[in-house]
């Protein structure tokens, strides 16, 4: 009876152990890791991440390389997924560098064991981690106070750009306004002398006749 017990709450540990999610939350552009370690007490011969049945990272040798055999998330002509470390410390964590909106949803490592004790087949690929990648936008005003747009350009110069442009203008409507007041100044200046003119000869003539 004992026995059946221990076996129950072992299929249970393990359902329960297969069903638990890490979440994770990263910035488009940004790195992300998406945490997973194995047992110490057994060796890992194969490491697979794979994603709705994807498999996004094949390692055949965790326990000298981080690098993924094979690649299948959309990499714009580079290598974006490894491993964070050799399997000796038993850390299989997959990261992703440059994430995009498009590498958001689940995550699944599967991992092959040497065998040792008994546990699995040689062959057997078991469910060791499964995690969740939620990729949310950043900070816009983090964004452009990094002075880069969501084109790529300088938004500080943009800025900068704007800000002459608007100095240069009021310069040029304030001469304009200034031209403006002494050309107008100097034509009532003429026609005032001109009035003086006149009126200095008509009195010229006036007086002339009455001699």
């Amino acid at each position: 009876m004992s026995e059946c017990w221990i076996l129950l709450f072992s299929v249970c540990f393990l359902v329960s152990a297969s069903e638990h999610v890490t979440n994770v939350t990263a910035e488009p552009g940004r790195v992300a890791t998406l945490p997973c370690t194995g047992s110490v007490h057994t060796d890992i011969l194969t490491v697979e991440w794979r994603r709705a049945e994807e498999i996004v990272c094949v390692n055949t040798r965790p326990e000298s390389s981080a690098h993924c055999e094979n690649e299948a998330l959309p990499s714009s002509g580079q290598k974006r997924v490894q491993l964070s470390s050799g399997s000796k410390e038993r850390d299989v964590s997959l990261v992703l560098n440059n994430v995009t909106n498009e590498d958001d949803g689940t995550y699944e490592c599967y991992v092959q064991h040497n065998n040792v004790g008994g546990n699995h087949r040689p062959d057997e690929m078991t469910l060791l981690c499964t995690v969740h990648l939620q990729v949310e936008p950043g900070d816009t005003a983090q964004e452009i106070e990094g002075g880069v747009n969501e084109d790529g350009g300088n938004k500080s110069g943009t800025s900068v750009a704007l800000i002459v442009g608007v100095v240069f203008a009021a310069a040029a409507a304030a001469a304009a306004g200034v031209a403006g007041v002494l050309i107008y100044k100097n034509r009532n200046k003429g026609s005032e002398l001109r009035y003086k003119r006149a009126a200095s000869a008509e009195e010229e003539k006036l007086l002339g006749s009455s001699k």
